[in-house]
């Protein structure tokens, strides 16, 4: 909680900063793309073989369990070589800088965090093969 006291404090005194300058177009899109950087959870990237089973565990405790041949291309072509990206959101700042919600039913609902997860290879995204599946085991004390 001290840490989320700590980034509103800095936050209100950007603003304040912000609103006691001159406000021009190109300040207030300054001010808005370092809010946008501010605590946003930073992209971890592993490259895995897709020859074998693999667990991936993120820097705040996240653990990805892939099958080996997980993954294919978009014709359905095994690839071998994989770069994963994993962004993980446990903290509600970084939900919040992120712009991100939990919506069931057209209504927000409570989360203890959120992981985003890309697969790709030669900087092509890439699609879960039928019948695989891939688990995601969250780290958090969140009841």
């Amino acid at each position: 909680m001290k840490s989320l006291n700590k980034t509103f404090f800095y936050l209100f005194i950007a603003i304040i900063v912000n609103v006691s300058c001159t406000r021009t177009e190109k300040s207030i899109a300054n001010f808005q793309q370092k809010i946008n950087e501010m605590n946003i959870a930073s992209p971890e990237y592993y490259i895995i073989n897709s020859l074998r089973d693999t667990v991936i565990e993120g820097i705040q405790g996240t653990k990805i369990t892939i099958p080996k041949l997980a993954f294919c291309d978009k014709n359905g072509n095994v690839v071998s070589e994989i770069k994963i990206e994993l962004r993980e959101f446990y903290k509600l700042s970084d939900m919040l800088f992120s712009k991100l919600t939990t919506i069931c039913n057209r209504e927000i609902i409570e989360t203890g965090g959120m992981v985003y997860l890309n697969a790709t290879s030669e900087n092509k995204d890439l699609e879960i093969v039928n019948g695989k599946n891939i688990t995601i085991e969250f780290k958090t004390s969140y009841n």
